[in-house]
């Protein structure tokens, strides 16, 4: 379904984890924006892999939608910068290999 979107929007309203569709949507270079609520600005750098909005709150989310509508290049350059953080720090073997380093640190 994501190849079918030009934006990803996440407008979570008071409470979010560790949003994977997130990861999910800069993996398949979409930019992105999201409600700046539990973790999901570990993953949204707002300004460089997309933008973080205040939740609850329709008029931010439509300036977001906007400026990403209004400025291709732009929503194209987070789309990439959101696509290289994943793959830097959210791929399957990044996790891997963090957990292969607790697990060893736990171990000493």
């Amino acid at each position: 379904m994501m190849q079918a979107m030009d934006i990803f929007v996440l407008p979570s309203t008071l409470i979010e984890g560790l949003p994977l569709t997130v990861a999910e949507a800069h993996a398949s270079m979409l930019p992105v924006v999201a409600t700046d609520v539990g973790g999901t600005k570990e993953i949204v750098i707002n300004l460089e892999t997309g933008l973080l909005i205040p939740p609850r709150n329709t008029e931010a989310l439509a300036k977001a939608l906007k400026f990403l509508i209004d400025d291709p290049g732009e929503a194209e350059r987070m789309a990439r910068a959101g696509r290289k953080r994943c793959e830097e720090r959210f791929s399957s073997l990044v996790m891997i290999k963090s957990v292969e380093a607790l697990y060893e640190r736990c171990a000493r």
